[in-house]
């Protein structure tokens, strides 16, 4: 029987390697991400699924300070639609930045 992989866990695997870190503030506010890639600037979510409960003055406070913000669901990051994302902004970043020199 195969072991069950839990999307925190498949989503921590993935970042850990790049510089990833788990619950990071991002201002001196209680705000934070539940991942982040803090040399990238990049803040990543896992959503619930329940729009009413998001802190879009969260969201908007860490655009405001320069980050990028990626949000999930579990199902997103499960089947490798996360990763696909997270490696299509790495590649934009990267030619964003080759442009700039």
């Amino acid at each position: 029987m195969r072991k069950k992989t839990f999307p925190r866990e498949i989503l921590w695997n993935l970042l850990k390697p790049m510089g990833g870190v788990q619950r990071m503030r991002f201002d001196s506010s209680r705000c934070y991400f539940q991942y982040a890639i803090p040399g990238l600037k990049l803040g990543i979510e896992i959503d619930s699924g329940l729009i009413g409960r998001i802190n879009f003055t969260k969201y908007n406070k860490a655009q405001v300070v320069g980050w990028h913000i990626l949000r999930f669901t579990e199902h997103e990051i499960r089947c490798g639609i996360a990763a696909s994302m997270i490696d299509e902004f790495l590649h934009r970043r990267i030619e964003w930045k080759k442009g700039k020199n």
